[in-house]
């Protein structure tokens, strides 16, 4: 993932950075869903000082190069992980401790394509997510 990072911001004539390689590491190294804080966190703890605004630079420009996803779990911030090819995932996420647990089930997307194609509608994304308690909280 590294080497796709350097070739895509050589495209794009931008530095690859010391910042932008640590960042972009804690990301990839994650099995995580993690917030600018916790990639924050990850850095002070291998004993790299990046300010938050690099942080959430980086994860953004991670996005926009195709290398990361973003989501938003309605908790007032955003989670980034490294993309990990085309399969669109689904979310269940514990109100209680906050944890997130992704989950694909080929029956509801076999559902969801006959009710798009009956709809004639035309997906560019789509997010399912569901909120409750997970089974360590309850």
């Amino acid at each position: 993932m590294m080497e796709i990072l350097r070739g895509e911001l050589r495209e794009r004539e931008l530095p690859f950075t010391q910042q932008r390689e640590a960042i972009a590491r804690v990301l990839f190294e994650s099995t995580r869903h993690l917030s600018a804080d916790d990639v924050e966190a990850a850095l002070l703890d291998r004993g790299q000082q990046i300010g938050k605004a690099t942080v959430y630079r980086s994860l953004a420009l991670l996005v926009e190069l195709g290398l990361a996803t973003e989501h938003d779990f309605d908790e007032g911030f955003r989670r980034y992980q490294m993309k990990v090819g085309a399969a669109q995932y689904d979310h269940m996420i514990c109100t209680v401790c906050g944890g997130v647990t992704q989950f694909r089930q080929e029956e509801l997307e076999a559902v969801l394509s006959v009710v798009l194609q009956e709809a004639g509608f035309e997906p560019l994304t789509r997010q399912i997510k569901i909120f409750g308690t997970c089974h360590d909280c309850t």
